[in-house]
């Protein structure tokens, strides 16, 4: 049986930069994050391209592409996407990271290789943290799950149309989303 990693938010921020190498802490464990596929980065592009076209529109907020955030003492994590709204996007130092606000909307692309006990970890921290929506984007079965504070979780399917309630006028469909290259 593999031993875990584990150390503290500060010891992590310091580690240096290691070409390919892609890293998280979740709860002061160490968690070597795969390369995303080219699925998994249109998926990105696109979603991260229509939320920066509705903050053009509305300028109440911006949307953070792979940056890292400092949601607890023990915690970094790293959203394939991350959303702020209004005060937390205009109080973000763009020059600093890890970035220590929740961001209000998490978007998190499934991997292949992705550990199915890791994401679920990861969702349960980001709202205990207090994040007010994460967005787990399932490329293999083409459907978007939202979760939110409490037991329930919406399912998306391919026919469905992506939006919620921290974004009035913005909305995108998941045949977008998974559109073939």
């Amino acid at each position: 049986m593999a031993t875990a990693t584990t150390m503290s938010g500060v010891a992590f921020d310091q580690l240096t930069y290691e070409e390919g190498r892609h890293l998280e802490l979740l709860q002061g464990e160490l968690i070597d994050v795969p390369n995303a596929t080219l699925k998994h980065q249109l998926i990105v592009l696109d979603l991260g391209g229509s939320l920066r076209q509705y903050f053009w529109r509305e300028p109440c907020g911006g949307v953070a592409p792979d940056v890292d955030f400092a949601l607890a003492e023990d915690t970094r994590l790293r959203p394939d996407l991350a959303i702020l709204l209004g005060e937390h996007w205009a109080s973000v130092d763009e020059n600093k990271t890890p970035i220590s606000l929740t961001p209000d909307i998490v978007v998190e692309v499934v991997s292949p290789s992705e550990r199915v006990a890791d994401s679920l970890r990861k969702i349960r921290t980001y709202l205990r943290a207090g994040v007010r929506e994460v967005w787990q984007v399932a490329p293999g079965t083409q459907q978007v799950f939202i979760h939110r504070a409490g037991p329930s979780v919406a399912v998306l399917e391919i026919d469905d149309i992506l939006k919620t309630p921290l974004l009035p006028g913005w909305e995108i469909s998941l045949r977008e989303i998974f559109r073939a290259k």
